[in-house]
């Protein structure tokens, strides 16, 4: 905000615009070679902190039977954390700036993890969504995690994947 009102000031609206334009687009050519990416206007927006709505999208879904370490390895780690940026990025704010930063792959693949309880039924995998719902996901880890049941119903296993908005 600062920077605005001193462009303005002192080039007036037009040029001001022009270098607030110019110093955006030098930053998002720049910033990626250090490991940070701009938050484009709609993830800061999600960005908004605030103890009541932790902002969480959940997904659901059944599979065939399979293992939990086969989920975490192709599904995740070999797939989606290696081609999906955001999967290993943590939201930061650099004066008053949101920017997403690269992370360890590691702490991305940490976030795949077994389900703690013994779920067998969809009332019972509901119930545990919601409680996965009301979780806020801390601003220093990725903006997602996931929760497999392997041994959900008879020959199926079930996963619960939970995102803030600003990840999708």
């Amino acid at each position: 905000l600062i920077l605005i009102i001193i462009s303005f000031y002192q080039f007036g609206v037009i040029i001001g615009t022009l270098i607030l334009v110019a110093l955006y687009q030098i930053l998002k050519l720049l910033l990626p070679a250090f490991g940070y990416q701009f938050c484009e206007g709609n993830d800061i927006v999600h960005l908004y902190d605030t103890e009541k709505n932790p902002s969480n999208c959940i997904i659901l879904w059944e599979m065939e039977r399979i293992s939990f370490d086969t989920l975490k390895e192709n599904g995740f780690k070999k797939t989606a954390i290696k081609n999906i940026k955001k999967f290993s990025q943590i939201p930061v704010n650099i004066l008053g700036f949101w920017f997403w930063k690269d992370v360890d792959k590691s702490v991305a693949y940490d976030c795949v993890q077994a389900c703690e309880q013994n779920i067998h039924s969809k009332e019972e995998l509901l119930r545990y969504s919601e409680k996965l719902n009301s979780i806020k996901i801390p601003l220093s880890k990725p903006q997602w995690f996931v929760r497999f049941i392997e041994d959900y119903t008879e020959g199926k296993s079930a996963c619960v994947l939970v995102f803030h908005h600003s990840f999708a």
